[in-house]
């Protein structure tokens, strides 16, 4: 008889325990969907250029003492999903900078920038997004140059959704040309 591989799923505790254990190298990139390990891929000029410019913008807009930038840091999205976002923007919470990790109710926005990894943050991340709360995420698209803002979560979908090229006017209150922080060739 022939038997199907089985799977074994991990949780968020499972991913800490095999990492404090060594199994897991705190450098390797990884990140866990719907209790799976996935690989993340390498970080490649443009998708760094465009960080270094989206992080210099951040920081330029928002008040330090009302926010929280983080950048490519875990985030747990339920027990079965920990993603490292490019971006996530917090109010400011003292807890938030102990020992515990962020979590969708934390977020205000919620950002990843799209070379090679579209059609997962278009996707199964999107929904987990979605599914999580998140109130609002943006897929900066570099090939399409423009960031797609989603906003109302309902389900595993946002209910808005605005393509965006030319001058975004952000929820957080300041507007930039979206060229300003799409790296340059």
């Amino acid at each position: 008889m022939i038997q199907t591989p089985t799977k074994h799923k991990f949780t968020v505790e499972d991913v800490m325990l095999m990492e404090k254990a060594g199994i897991l190298g705190a450098d390797e990139r990884i990140e866990l969907i719907d209790g799976e390990l996935i690989d993340m891929n390498p970080i490649l000029p443009p998708h760094a250029n465009c960080m270094t410019l989206l992080t210099r913008l951040l920081y330029a807009n928002l008040d330090q003492q009302d926010y929280i930038i983080s950048s490519q840091n875990p985030v747990k999205m339920t027990n079965e999903s920990i993603l490292e976002p490019d971006l996530v923007v917090t109010r400011y919470a003292d807890s938030l900078l102990k020992n515990q990790f962020i979590t969708p109710d934390d977020i205000v926005l919620l950002i990843e920038v799209s070379d090679s990894t579209y059609k997962t943050d278009k996707g199964r991340k999107l929904e987990i997004y979605a599914a999580s709360g998140v109130k609002e995420y943006w897929i900066v698209n570099i090939g399409e140059q423009q960031i797609e803002v989603h906003i109302a979560p309902e389900g595993q979908k946002f209910t808005s959704i605005k393509l965006v090229s030319g001058e975004l006017h952000t929820s957080l209150g300041f507007t930039f040309q979206v060229k300003d922080i799409l790296p340059k060739e």
